[in-house]
């Protein structure tokens, strides 16, 4: 009886206070964060295979959508752009890319 009692008691209490978040950002928020992305990381980068690489960790980090990416995932799209960022070619993305996902296997 008086674990009932504690129960009901500590959920009034709950619904006394108010739990409020950080505002969501609007999708059209997400979508500026993201282009800004793009162009911060391909100004200098010849590589489309980069390029692709860099918009898709741009949207990752972004424009999720209401998604919650793991940490893991984070800190591989973060490698991603810390790395990618002026590859000359696709060989060298590629190799990027291999490097990012063993460190940070993002699945």
């Amino acid at each position: 009886m008086q674990t009932r009692w504690l129960l009901a008691l500590g959920m009034a209490g709950c619904s006394l206070f108010q739990f409020q978040s950080a505002p969501a950002q609007t999708f059209s928020e997400q979508m500026q964060q993201a282009s800004q992305c793009v162009l911060n990381y391909t100004a200098t980068t010849r590589s489309k295979t980069a390029i692709a690489l860099i918009q898709t960790a741009c949207n990752d980090l972004y424009n999720h959508v209401g998604l919650s990416a793991s940490q893991s995932r984070q800190d591989y799209d973060n490698c991603l752009l810390q790395h990618l960022s002026g590859a000359q070619s696709d060989d060298a993305a590629v190799q990027i890319q291999t490097s990012c996902a063993n460190l940070y296997s993002p699945l």
